[in-house]
């Protein structure tokens, strides 16, 4: 039985190794992307939000800002019950740049984020659509200008990064790490010419190609997806590029309880098995492999198998990772980069495995999941 463990030991740290070689290090360590010196396309700010009083009073402004000339902001006042239409309100009446939509009440029936968001779209007079969460601000003025420079007259879908702020917690730690970790995955296969998700918090796309494909509705019985979902059914090699520069990600803060943060995880994996199917393997094998080698890494542990050998393909591996997470921590975060996200990420992972496991099973066991 021993050695059928240590088999399956090194066969799945070789799964991880592949991965990482030939999947994840050549987005890694690739260059940057010229940029397109098209400016001059009207873009349209969607942003659906609920009780977002507080947020909204960071976000507007940060909006302002933005450099670029050719922009509206179109903001779904979603079922407010707070000062969320107050604000909105008056900065409508003194910034021609945005409009509000108000909504009470939605059909019976439809995901109120995608419907909300659909509702921006079908006001929106812009060609180029940027969606965005209240709860996010623009890391610099330039947001707007480097996320329309990624367009070419090919492109119908950019994708974007969203970071979160950092504070000293374990939870905050567990989430910029998973948000990084996530990022390569997506990130990777888009530059393997694979796109399969973006993330609302920063994504963006034509309008037509939202309104050729019915926007959402392939997809309208499923809550969540409005991101991910989205681009998985319509992001090609050809169609989708992707933008990695501080000046075009958004940031924006976790949550601050694990059960939060739990529901959160939950409603983003209860999407994941309606992705296509190639995706589905290749996730799924990346998944496993990693569940298995660490399973199988404390067996041969506990029974003290071959441990100078487990050790040193243990090593190996880690080391491995620690390169290309290093890497794309600094594609992402410049000087900024977080040496604790790849520093820690023996611990990370190891957590990350248990979260999986256990997230996994609560998302298939309970069909009450909603946005807000």
């Amino acid at each position: 039985m021993a050695h059928i463990i240590f088999l399956i030991f090194l066969i799945s740290c070789s799964i991880q190794v592949l991965f990482y070689v030939f999947v994840f290090a050549p987005f890694a360590f690739s260059k940057p992307k010229i940029q397109s010196s098209v400016t001059n396309l009207k873009v349209s700010v969607i942003i659906a939000a609920r009780n977002e009083y507080e947020n909204l009073k960071n976000l507007l402004p940060k909006l302002k800002e933005q450099e670029y000339q050719n922009f509206e902001v179109i903001i779904i006042n979603d079922r407010s019950d707070d000062k969320t239409g107050e604000i909105l309100t008056h900065w409508e009446k003194q910034n021609e740049w945005l409009k509000v939509v108000h909504h009470t009440e939605i059909p019976t029936g439809v995901n109120p984020k995608k419907y909300a968001i659909s509702k921006g779209i079908e006001r929106a007079n812009g060609e180029i659509i940027i969606l965005t969460d209240a709860d996010c601000l623009p890391y610099t003025s330039k947001w707007i200008n480097t996320i329309v420079a990624n367009y070419s007259e090919k492109t119908g879908i950019v994708l974007g990064y969203s970071s979160y702020i950092a504070d000293s917690s374990v939870l905050n730690f567990f989430i910029r790490w998973e948000t990084l970790y996530t990022a390569v995955q997506y990130y990777s296969l888009a530059h393997a010419g694979i796109p399969y998700m973006g993330v609302g918090r920063n994504l963006s796309y034509r309008k037509k190609l939202f309104i050729d494909n019915k926007g959402f509705e392939k997809i309208a019985k499923i809550t969540g997806g409005d991101d991910d979902l989205f681009v998985s059914g319509l992001a090609t090699a050809e169609n989708t590029s992707y933008v990695c520069s501080l000046d075009s990600q958004t940031v924006s803060v976790p949550e601050k309880n694990w059960k939060g943060w739990f529901k959160q995880k939950m409603r983003h994996l209860s999407v994941g098995v309606h992705y296509p199917l190639k995706i589905v393997l290749i996730l799924g094998i990346l998944n496993i492999s990693q569940i298995f080698f660490y399973l199988t890494l404390l067996l041969l542990v506990i029974i003290w198998y071959k441990i100078v050998i487990v050790v040193a393909v243990y090593l190996f591996r880690m080391l491995t990772v620690w390169l290309v997470l290093k890497k794309v921590d600094q594609k992402l975060n410049k000087k900024n980069h977080h040496w604790h996200l790849t520093g820690f990420a023996p611990i990370f992972e190891l957590f990350y495995v248990a979260y999986y496991i256990v997230t996994g099973l609560a998302t298939l066991t309970n069909r009450n999941i909603k946005w807000k």
